[in-house]
């Protein structure tokens, strides 16, 4: 069982939901300029229950006119305009008067039309009154969330998330990343209420008896910025704070003491970004702010930065031993937003990638300086490389620079490819370029484009500039040429490696998780090219050896000899697969399953693991091949490569459910688990090493779901113990998912006892793991009771999608019970879910059971649930169905017979 965490299953969701689809080529998605904004001032008033979750607003924007036009045009969403709008001159000129204003509701312009040409280079100030609503659909523009205290009592807050097009629900403006301005916040609230925005808090007034007595905070005024970025909360959050009062967060009272591990981080990850980049943080205080109901995602809004509370709350000596590991990623990530897409930031949404691959990177890296025993530079290469190889080898992706418009196409590209492929280019430039040579370039482009808006031209630029300088690339190559390629095309290549008379030849192509494509050799990349042989063997040096150059084909090596191996894209880090022919693949096994197999850096053992296993999947290598180099893991002690290998065994788990092959898969997967579980399984010493308390929940995982006898029976027992004495949870709260998951699979008792702790639970960290968990019974029963509270009214916001994937992940013949779920209870569904959302809670579920059909038999129950329903047509027009249901389906036919083969003769080789 793998219960994905809430951060990962947003994502899930998400990218299932948000499927690019190419809007009216004839609507143009972006502002006519005719003046430029410099300065807003904002004036809003939020109320909860006394009136309906509404907020009074009021703005001044001053512009400075480019054009010679009768027209102003700026955007707004889900607001009422109060009267006509005012333009009032600065430089002593007559104002304007407003004439007509229009609003169209697909671009969400607000069209002002002026009895008057604007006089190019003249100021003027725009003011605007208007109500906006606190929705809470969406967790999106100025919304409402909330929290329940420990005495039952519901209390709101209103906070705002405007990332990427959604400012214009909070205030009329220009909402687009380029047109930066300046901002002076004022905030209205009452008493026993506060309120923080990006900048410090000049002043509060006495109370105002004209709006129920409440208190004006006015903030300082920002440096320029995008509107996307702005943000304020109201909220009765408490605050700890550094000695200096630079850095903060805010948090519920209850749990504010469980703030301290982020707070503390917080000095040190900002010292760590400013003597990397060589630009210091630009503004005068950094505010963390765990919004309590936000579980999903996090912002990295200048100087306030946004999270979810279960995100950046730990109880010491209580809390998962990889809690503090996933706080640090998640701020730090935050963190490096401050210079990359704060201080500059693109200038278009197609540009995305610069502010998300290198917050991706950088989380990473710089969090590795922070905790240098925690190996976070390895789990780079599972959490974020193999990610994207496995998501950017789908016909669906797009390039990393990609032509987007309308709100949803924006939107759309907040995905694997944006994050984590980008993240994984730039780290292999950071190995082509060197470590230093990228520093020094990233800095000039800091300081260069600082309060600015970039593309990747400018990136480009200065890099290029830096490693000339330094003397890095051949005189006859460029950053701009091998990026482009990278960049400017979805996809990357598989190097083909074929040995020829003792000469290593080496063909470049692209590689698609479904098999060849028609069109698979036409893309070509700029690769660089590190190996390393088995005669003086060096994984350290990942510098190139090599570049293939756009070209198809290069012969790499003239004098390898016949017993010699060699791997290339030492310790992966370039961006891409690499299958080698027959006889290296069996030396490379060899070697694997030798006493020698540390002789291979830890990162190439995942990646080999990774790309035979992926090459298998797509029709490329015998899955004989995989399987045979999986061997190897009877002796691997490492988490990265049982990472690597748990990831895509997952799948093949999957297919094999069911079948007559699975008893031996479990069998297999348990003897490759025989050495970890003897010394990692349910043993736990406070002297453990993190490396320990990062392979222990993952073996314990897959041995219990595997069926291994004393796994299981420890976990009931654990579980036992603590439904005895429910008050104090003696289970590890790493282990937590495990246990209960095992304990309830086959316990009707157990699960009406874990129930019942759902019903009971405030913890939301907690909460989560049990929700997940309770999905895990055998009982067709239960099952259905546990779907339909996910689609009554007493849930809350995903879990009807997390219960649909959690049922599939964790139950035998899960997708099954979901199938006929959905058919048997569509008008329930579509009588809870809001009509607004509707399309979206339909096209998640749908996409996850597409992931998860095995069979022609399941396929046709969709099939016939979509004809009974008239979803056809949306679903095919929404991108419902996965592209890789097909071919899954496939898979099982093409494959079965040659792995239950091999899996009979390695369980009969290997039996005690």
């Amino acid at each position: 069982m793998v219960l994905l965490t809430p951060v990962v299953l947003f994502f899930l969701l998400i990218t299932l939901r948000n499927t690019i689809s190419l809007e009216d080529d004839d609507i143009d998605y972006r502002l006519p300029i005719t003046v430029l904004p410099t300065h807003y001032k904002l004036k809003l008033t939020p109320y909860f229950e006394e009136r309906n979750f509404t907020f009074d607003g009021e703005v001044e924007i001053t512009v400075n006119a480019t054009t010679e036009a009768n027209s102003i045009t700026l955007h707004y969403d889900d607001m009422e305009i109060i009267g006509d709008p005012v333009v009032e001159s600065l430089n002593g000129l007559q104002d304007l008067e407003v004439v007509n204003t229009t609003y169209d509701n697909v671009t969400q312009f607000f069209r002002i039309e002026l009895d008057e040409n604007l006089e190019v280079g003249n100021e003027y100030v725009i003011k605007i009154r208007y109500v906006g609503n606190l929705n809470d659909d969406d967790m999106a523009g100025f919304y409402k969330s909330s929290y329940n205290t420990s005495e039952g009592e519901r209390r709101w807050l209103a906070v705002t998330q405007f990332e990427p097009t959604d400012a214009r629900r909070a205030f009329p403006c220009f909402d687009e990343p380029a047109l930066k301005a300046k901002f002076q916040v004022n905030i209205a609230r009452t008493e026993d209420y506060d309120s923080v925005s990006n900048m410090p808090k000049e002043k509060s007034s006495d109370p105002d008896p004209n709006i129920g007595g409440r208190i004006w905070d006015s903030f300082r005024e920002t440096p320029p910025m995008s509107t996307y970025l702005v943000a304020f909360v109201v909220s009765d959050l408490k605050n700890l704070s550094t000695a200096d009062g630079k850095y903060g967060i805010w948090l519920r009272s209850e749990v504010l003491a469980q703030g301290k591990y982020a707070l503390s981080i917080a000095p040190t990850l900002i010292n760590l970004l400013e003597n990397y980049t060589e630009v210091l943080y630009a503004l005068p205080k950094l505010d963390q702010i765990a919004v309590p109901d936000l579980v999903f995602w996090a912002m990295e809004n200048w100087g306030l930065v946004t999270l979810g509370e279960r995100s950046v709350i730990h109880r010491e000596g209580e809390s998962r031993a990889t809690k503090k590991h996933e706080t640090l990623l998640l701020v730090a990530h935050e963190f490096a937003h401050l210079w990359f897409g704060d201080l500059v930031s693109p200038k278009w949404w197609n540009f995305l990638w610069l502010n998300e691959g290198f917050a991706t990177y950088y989380e990473y890296m710089i969090s590795a300086k922070v905790e240098s025993e925690w190996n976070i530079e390895e789990e780079f290469v599972v959490d974020v490389h193999q990610a994207a190889l496995h998501e950017d080898s789908l016909n669906s992706t797009h390039p990393i620079t990609c032509d987007v418009s309308s709100p949803e196409e924006i939107n759309s590209i907040f995905d694997s490819v944006s994050y984590d492929k980008a993240g994984s280019v730039i780290r292999s430039m950071e190995h082509f370029l060197t470590y230093e040579t990228l520093r020094k370039g990233l800095s000039k482009y800091l300081k260069i484009h600082s309060y600015g808006n970039t593309e990747a031209d400018d990136l480009f630029e200065s890099l290029n500039n830096q490693q000339k300088e330094d003397k890095i690339l051949p005189n006859d190559m460029d950053v701009k040429t091998i990026m482009d390629s990278w960049t400017l095309q979805p996809g990357y290549p598989v190097i083909q490696v074929q040995r020829i008379n003792g000469t290593i030849r080496l063909v470049q192509e692209r590689f698609f998780l479904k098999g060849h494509s028609d069109n698979q050799n036409e893309t070509l990349w700029w690769i660089p090219l590190s190996y390393t042989m088995s005669r003086n063997s060096d994984f350290t040096n990942t510098t190139p050896k090599a570049w293939m150059k756009a070209e198809p084909q290069i012969t790499l090596v003239n004098d390898i000899e016949e017993n010699e191996w060699i791997i290339l894209n030492i310790q992966s880090t370039g961006f891409y697969r690499v299958n080698y022919d027959q006889h290296t693949w069996s030396l490379i096994t060899k070697h694997l399953i030798s006493p020698y197999y540390k002789d291979i850096h830890v990162i190439n053992r995942a990646q080999i693991l990774d790309d035979v296993f992926s090459l298998s999947r797509a029709g490329i290598v015998n899955y004989s091949t995989a399987f045979n180099i999986s061997a190897y893991l009877m002796d691997e002690m490492h988490p990265i490569p049982w990472s690597s290998y748990t990831n895509r065994i997952s799948f093949i788990r999957r297919q094999l459910f069911g079948t007559g092959a699975y008893d031996n898969f479990k069998s297999y997967v348990l003897i490759l688990l025989h050495k970890l579980y003897d010394s990692f399984g349910f043993k736990f010493s406070t002297d453990d090493s993190y490396m320990t308390k990062m392979i222990q929940p993952t073996v314990i995982h897959w041995a219990c779901t595997m069926g291994h006898k004393d796994c299981v029976d420890k976990a009931i027992e654990m579980f036992s113990e603590w439904k005895s004495k429910p008050d104090v949870n003696i289970i590890p709260e790493e282990l937590q998912d495990v246990v209960y998951c095992t304990a309830v699979r086959n316990n009707t008792e157990m699960w009406e006892f874990l129930w019942d702790q759902y019903q009971e639970m405030n913890d939301t960290d907690e909460k989560w793991d049990i929700f997940g968990a309770l999905s895990c019974t055998d009982d067709d029963t239960l099952s259905k009771r546990y779907l339909d509270w996910s689609a009554s009214e007493n849930s809350q916001d995903h879990e009807l999608e997390a219960a649909v994937f959690f049922v599939m992940q964790n139950s035998p013949n899960g997708i099954d019970k979901v199938l006929n779920y959905i058919r048997e209870n569509f008008a329930k569904i579509t009588e809870f879910v809001d009509d607004d959302d509707l399309n979206d809670v339909l096209g998640s579920i749908i996409t996850m059971i597409g992931t998860y059909i095995t069979t022609n038999e399941q396929a046709e129950k969709l099939k016939e649930f979509l004809a009974d329903n008239n979803l056809t047509d949306q679903a095919e027009e929404n991108n419902w169905i996965p592209e890789t249901m097909d071919a899954d389906i496939m898979w099982t036919e093409k494959n079965i017979d040659e792995i239950s083969h091999w899996l009979e003769n390695f369980v009969i080789r290997n039996k005690n």
